[in-house]
């Protein structure tokens, strides 16, 4: 649970959901359980984990251009 007036809610990790304070005063138990069930639904369908490789793949590419940019640019000074 994360105390924030705001109506939200997210999975993350393996099994961890997070729900916003102002989601569990705001919404009533039908649409509450609605929220539980997508985050649910992500963590059954392995999203975070896609997610999480898809991020470290494009940061690793961030990288590699980087050092390629400088490299080049370090060796033509």
């Amino acid at each position: 649970m994360r105390t924030d007036e705001e109506i939200n809610a997210f999975a993350s990790g393996l099994n961890h959901i997070t729900i916003y304070t102002g989601a569990l005063y705001s919404l009533d138990k039908r649409h509450l359980l609605g929220v539980l069930a997508h985050e649910l639904g992500h963590l059954r369908h392995r999203d975070t984990i896609y997610l999480t490789i898809t991020y470290a793949m494009d940061r690793l590419g961030q990288l590699i251009l980087n050092l390629v940019i400088y490299l080049n640019f370090a060796l033509n000074i």
